[in-house]
């Protein structure tokens, strides 16, 4: 021990998922007031109701706190949720209990996309709510979740919009002051165009698509004068395997 004294110990960098743990809880508890939040919420049990409706098994990847996967667990019969923040599990399974749903999830912890030959059962629908943005490929992701769907199943997705104004300022905020911080671990941004050539890659047709995230004062001033790409925060998209 002592031949080690006075020498500095190299820390791990702080990542994504370890941010995503320190904020855990605070993230969840915006569900409850944000209003870009609460959107999301109504956006995405929209298309869970259309297309997750009775399905034997889903798949939610990056399932944070839990707040989505517990709306598609309303809907499917069986839900598969991973994510690689423990903090955020730990949230996602007391909101799954206090939900009534629990008996139909199953949470798991790893990073995305899963790493080398893993073997998962095929699902009728796979989920990722803001996630892919922050991982280091979005060929890969959406190669993982191709992976984990039936031929007639269905991808849905959601990441940030590049075309927002509001999220143009924001990331002028962040480059000169370093917040909000979360701004440092997201790794994408996109317009529906890149999707449409993502997905087209990766082997999926789209289906269908939506703006959000302009449920806020700024967003709604700017979605008077703009168009929704121009005013919202975010992109969804649902897609299906190609034939």
């Amino acid at each position: 021990m002592d031949a080690l004294r006075g020498r500095s110990v190299k820390q791990r960098p702080v990542d994504a998922l370890d941010f995503h743990t320190k904020i855990a809880i605070e993230f969840d508890q915006s569900y409850s007031y944000d209003s870009n939040r609460l959107e999301r919420l109504n956006i995405w049990k929209a298309y869970l109701a259309k297309y997750a409706s009775g399905v034997d098994l889903a798949y939610d990847l990056g399932c944070g706190s839990g707040a989505i996967t517990s709306l598609l667990a309303q809907y499917a019969k069986r839900v598969i949720a991973i994510d690689g923040a423990e903090g955020m599990l730990a949230v996602a399974r007391k909101n799954a209990a206090a939900r009534g749903v629990s008996d139909r999830i199953e949470f798991r912890q790893s990073r995305l996309p899963i790493p080398g030959q893993v073997t998962l059962p095929q699902a009728d629908i796979v989920i990722s709510s803001s996630a892919i943005e922050y991982m280091d490929s979005v060929p890969d992701a959406l190669a993982f979740a191709r992976g984990l769907l039936k031929h007639q199943g269905t991808l849905i997705f959601s990441m940030s919009n590049r075309d927002s104004i509001s999220r143009k300022l924001v990331r002028g905020v962040h480059g000169i002051t370093g917040r909000p911080e979360y701004i440092k671990y997201l790794q994408h941004f996109v317009t529906l165009a890149d999707l449409e050539q993502y997905l087209e890659v990766g082997g999926f047709t789209p289906v269908e698509f939506s703006y959000f995230g302009g449920a806020d004062r700024l967003n709604r001033f700017l979605a008077s004068l703009l168009s929704p790409s121009r005013a919202n925060n975010m992109i969804l998209i649902a897609a299906c395997p190609l034939k």
